[in-house]
């Protein structure tokens, strides 16, 4: 019985090799708990605390300051590195929302599932990685350290 399956086994490698193709694909999820976290029952304005936060979620991914710099990742095609950009991209978000004072802060989430597939050819290969994100954006006081508001972006497929 060994020694069909090591025969089975070259012959379907074999029929690869002489194809000249070999295909894989694979998915992946972060280890951030935003997939099972609903936001709308667990933050209240006013209410939740700055602890409560962070024992659900761990700290966060970025922590914004007005007038402070962030780093943004470009979602879909999974690229390295990143952009500098201006914190006031986050605090945009609550601008038409919440009057904005400078004691709060931006306690930014995201959980990443993606999939990445390869071609490999005798000669050559090729590989697609792509992402998609839930975006958690909790505007809080720093004095207080209460949850003034948040915004939640579930991931979605483009």
């Amino acid at each position: 019985m060994k020694q069909f399956r090591v025969k089975l086994s070259f012959m379907v490698l074999s029929v690869f090799y002489l194809t000249g193709c070999l295909a894989q694909t694979s998915s992946f999820v972060t280890a951030n708990p935003l997939r099972q976290y609903d936001p709308d029952a667990s933050l209240k304005p006013g209410i939740t605390k700055r602890q409560e936060v962070i024992e659900a979620l761990g700290p966060p991914l970025t922590l914004a300051r007005q007038g402070g710099t962030i780093f943004t990742y470009p979602e879909g095609e999974m690229k390295q590195g990143g952009t500098e950009t201006s914190a006031e991209v986050y605090f945009e978000i609550f601008r038409d929302r919440v009057k904005l004072k400078d004691s709060h802060i931006i306690y930014y989430y995201q959980s990443v599932v993606g999939s990445a597939g390869s071609m490999v050819f005798v000669a050559a290969g090729s590989t697609e990685l792509r992402s998609y994100a839930s975006k958690l954006w909790i505007l809080m006081d720093d004095d207080t350290g209460t949850v003034i508001d948040h915004v939640f972006r579930p991931a979605r497929k483009r």
